[in-house]
């Protein structure tokens, strides 16, 4: 009988023991998650200020790149065809028997003037990017630097256009448009190419030029404008490569995941 009481006792104990620790685990696991619970979110809303910031920042180095692109664009060409109106129109008034000709010119000279300054008015604000699209900006800003720098450009494109996120366009617009210009600036390029494919629901962008080219890695590391270029790629889950060696040019390319269930572009604003 005393066996029994023991052996009953025991078990009691061994339960009691077994069920604390359980009780143990599960405290323990649920503070665990709580912890990784709460460092993700806090993770995540860290990372949604740092986009947010990034966001706002790209606005505006874009506006501000539009800006001096703008006015280079007004100083070197529109205004030199509006002073070239104004001559014909002088001419007019100092000759009238040979004024049509003074006149045509005239018309066409401010005809240009106002076509090349509806084109200037698309990318006065990062809201014309949602608006026409990422491929269509990137090919408004490629006119616009063949006009100012006098540099032939082109943009190709394979495979169904699709669009991303419009705050994704907007940060793959302003690595497109740094791009562009440090080529201009460091590279003196006779050619400035993009080529757009998309395949496999990713979005394949490569920025070429045939300028000096350098060693990048002699200076990787270094170069803020790169550095940039990276940090932004990496923010929206893309992958930023270059190739590069000198005299033989630079080529950038920006591998972007398109998100599933995207939609193809079927709309005025497609090219290619």
């Amino acid at each position: 009988m005393f066996d029994n009481k023991g052996e009953a006792f025991y078990s009691i104990i061994l339960f009691s023991l077994f069920a604390l620790i359980l009780i143990i685990i599960i405290v323990v696991t649920a503070v665990l998650h709580y912890n990784r619970r709460k460092k993700y979110l806090l993770e995540k809303n860290r990372m949604e200020l740092q986009f947010q910031h990034i966001l706002l920042q790209t606005q505006m180095e874009i506006q501000e790149q539009t800006f001096k692109t703008i006015s280079q664009e007004i100083h070197d060409n529109i205004g030199q065809m509006l002073s070239l109106a104004k001559m014909n129109l002088s001419k007019f008034e100092m000759d009238r028997e040979n004024s049509d000709e003074a006149v045509l010119s005239a018309k066409n000279l401010v005809s240009h003037a106002v076509s090349s300054l509806r084109d200037l008015s698309k990318t006065l604000n990062t809201e014309t990017i949602a608006s026409i699209g990422l491929l269509k900006s990137i090919d408004l800003e490629l006119q616009l630097v063949e006009k100012t720098a006098g540099i032939k450009t082109a943009i190709e494109i394979k495979g169904g256009q699709q669009r991303l996120e419009p705050q994704k366009e907007l940060i793959v617009f302003r690595i497109v448009q740094e791009s562009l210009h440090n080529s201009i600036k460091h590279a003196s390029p006779k050619h400035l190419n993009v080529q757009a494919n998309f395949v496999d629901m990713v979005l394949q962008l490569s920025i070429c030029d045939d300028g000096a080219g350098f060693d990048y890695s002699a200076i990787s590391g270094q170069g803020s404008g790169l550095r940039n270029m990276q940090s932004r790629s990496k923010l929206i889950g893309a992958v930023w490569n270059i190739e590069s060696s000198p005299g033989n040019g630079t080529k950038i390319i920006l591998t972007i995941p398109i998100p599933i269930g995207t939609k193809l572009q079927h709309d005025n604003n497609s090219i290619g």
